[in-house]
This record gives structure tokens, sequence and C-alpha cells, in this order.
């Protein structure tokens, strides 16, 4: 009986051995493929968008590429770049964030047509003279002196916002038909309403709503009041 409960155990050792054998050998033989893009921009992605390794193999593969709805360019990694069209394997992308980046060419965005909404993180504009006509909002976060100039070639932009940041060059304003436009506080906002252009406003007749112009004083006009209750 003994020598039968030994060469079941030596048995049941072996099997388990073997099994963990083949686990071993069957990780390796299915670990995922690197996705047919730069290594600069492969490694931006396992730094700041590592969500998309969803398997945590330290891997972005092509399956994953697809599912990229945001980006992050990583100028500290990325600068050396010449051409965004990897981004073009990512069909689902909308969205980009582009951090720690001086002087970023817009014209790398020419690469990337499904895209209309930038984010730039202590970053800025390079100089252009393409126009990018792809691109509506762009936001500025924590960055110093932005030159609203570099603004001028997005010829569709609608919205811009900025929070954390200084900016130069107001008068650009005047060249840009924006919809909506918020500038924090680092930025003297009664500067700001003098390059701001609006439309004219057709209400009801017997139309009543509150009226409301911050700052105070800034825009000069005539208005005729009915109910100085409603003001």
């Amino acid at each position: 009986m003994k020598k039968e409960l030994k060469k079941m155990t030596a048995f049941a050792s072996a099997v388990i051995l073997a099994s963990q054998c083949m686990t071993i050998i069957g990780a390796e033989e299915t670990k995922a493929e690197k996705a047919d893009i730069s290594e600069q921009l492969h490694a931006s992605m396992i730094k700041n968008d590592s969500l998309y390794d969803k398997n945590k193999d330290g891997v972005i593969s092509g399956d994953e590429l697809k599912e990229v709805f945001n980006l992050t360019l990583d100028g500290s990694l990325l600068k050396e770049l010449d051409s965004l069209k990897d981004l073009q394997k990512m069909p689902e992308l909308q969205h980009i964030r582009i951090t720690d980046w001086e002087s970023f060419d817009p014209v790398l965005l020419l690469d990337i047509k499904n895209v209309h909404y930038i984010e730039l993180i202590n970053s800025s504009f390079a100089e252009c003279s393409e126009k990018i006509d792809h691109i509506y909002d762009i936001d500025i976060f924590n960055t110093e002196n932005f030159d609203l100039n570099s603004l001028k070639p997005f010829s569709s932009l609608l919205s811009v916002s900025t929070s954390g940041t200084t900016v130069k060059n107001l008068d650009a304003l005047k060249e840009l038909d924006l919809k909506r436009l918020y500038i924090d506080e680092k930025v003297d906002s009664a500067e700001v309403v003098k390059y701001i252009r609006t439309s004219d406003y057709e209400l009801p007749e017997g139309f009543l709503c509150p009226l409301a112009v911050r700052p105070a004083g800034a825009i000069k006009g005539k208005f005729t009041v009915t109910d100085p209750e409603t003001v």
C-alpha cells in the first residue's frame, strides 16, 4: 500500500510539474506583439496612457491601439518626431493632450484629421503658415506667456480656454471668430473684452430676461428697459 501511495504521489507531482511547464510555454507563445508604431510613441503611451495596456504586459498591441480615444503626446519623449502618421492607426482617436512641448509644430496635426480637441499643458505652438481646419477646441493649461498669435492658423477654431496661463498678443483675438472664450484670472478681463466681437441678438417683443455684463462697464451702449425689476 505504501509503495502504491508513493507511486501515486510521484505521478501527481509529475502531472502538476508538467502542467506548470505547459502554462509557462503557453504564456510565452501568446505574448502580444508591440503595435507598429515608433519606439518613442510607444514609450510615451506606456508612461502616460498605460490604461490602454489592458493586460498590463508593458506592451501596447495593435488591438489595444485601436481602442485609443485620447492620447498624451509627451514632449520630453517625442520632440524629435517629424510625423504623427502613427496616430492614423488609432481610428477612435478624438482628443490629444500635448505636454511639456515648447514650440510644437501645428503642421504635425495635419496627419490626424479625426482629432478636433487639443489640450496644451506647459506647451506652446511654433509659428505656422499652413491652415489647420479640423481643430475646433483648444484648452491651455499651466503655460507662461502663451502667444495668442499662434492660434491664427486654426481657421475653424470655435472655443479657447486658459487655466493657470498668462498670454500675450491679446489683439490676435480680433482675427479669431470664437464662439466661446474663457481667460482665467491671470489676465485682466477688461483688457480681453476690447478684442471680442459678438453678433447682434434679436429678441421677440415682450421678451424679459435678467441682463448682466461682466466686467461691469465692459460693453458701452444704450439699453431701453421696460421693466427695471428684470435687469
